[in-house]
């Protein structure tokens, strides 16, 4: 099964990783037939209007000339990297002088179905930086966000995921943002990770899921040393899971966004993909 009017969008953070991150975007675009937006984000300092805040004129257009070159050139590398010419890519240099690159990303991100971005690195300003874009498209942009670590393959075909299923709001849209994605007759594990054995009736969901003609499977992983997290993780390499989907969850503190334990754990680990929704 194949959907060419999804819209998958990609961004090009300027991190390890964003080269695969775009691969994998096409490759999914390339299955389903549908066409996918490469943002190649570039952050231009802004003008503060205090005298001590200023960068002088000339300095600050040639830091601007530099990043904006560089933006062009990483624009005309992520073109090279298309093998072939059968996906509708439309790649675009964003400059943003806001001083907010990530939530103009988020922003740009509500024109898609899906946005995918690159996992974060271990440390330094670019894991930073790549945690800034990550929670801005999880929690400002409304749209399911495909978290790819440069390590992880993602088979295009999308024909077996696993889900972190609690009977949640978020999960219940995770799964069902995942689902254009899918191949006809995929396996979804609904994968329920508890401390003790829970009679939750999923029976009717499993049904649905039957109608729209794919394959559910009820599995319930019983907590011990392990965290929900590396539960999930572990479930999905020894499945064969291709990726794993979960309710993003978090909360405003001070005004910015906190994630929720499980969400920074999957990403702090970052060894299988993720979609995440919010």
């Amino acid at each position: 099964m194949t959907n060419a009017h999804l819209e998958l969008a990609c961004f090009d953070i300027h991190v390890r990783g964003d080269d695969h991150a775009a691969a994998m975007t096409r490759a999914i675009a390339r299955h389903h037939r549908c066409h996918v937006s490469i943002h190649v984000m570039v952050n231009l300092p802004w003008r503060a209007d205090a005298t001590w805040g200023q960068l002088p004129d000339q300095a600050l257009a040639e830091a601007y000339a530099l990043l904006r070159k560089d933006g062009r050139d990483r624009a005309a590398h992520v073109r090279d990297l298309e093998e072939r010419g059968d996906v509708r890519t439309a790649v675009e240099v964003v400059e943003v002088t806001d001083g907010n690159p990530p939530r103009a990303a988020a922003r740009l991100a509500q024109c898609a179905d899906v946005a995918f971005i690159a996992g974060p690195p271990v440390d330094g300003m670019e894991a930073v930086r790549s945690r800034q874009y990550i929670e801005a498209l999880m929690l400002e942009s409304g749209r399911p966000v495909m978290v790819v670590p440069r390590s992880a393959n993602l088979d295009a075909s999308l024909s077996h995921v696993a889900v972190a299923w609690r009977a949640t709001p978020q999960a219940a849209r995770a799964l069902h943002d995942a689902l254009p994605l899918l191949s006809a007759g995929a396996t979804i594990d609904l994968v329920t990770v508890c401390a003790q054995e829970d009679d939750e009736n999923v029976a009717p969901l499993v049904e649905a899921l039957k109608r729209r003609n794919f394959n559910p499977r009820v599995t319930q992983i019983l907590r011990r040393e392990d965290s929900v997290g590396l539960a999930l993780i572990h479930h999905v390499r020894t499945t064969g899971a291709q990726f794993l989907v979960c309710g993003a969850y978090g909360h405003t503190r001070s005004r910015e966004w906190v994630l929720g334990g499980v969400t920074r754990e999957l990403l702090v680990l970052g060894s299988i993909p993720v979609l995440f929704s919010h």
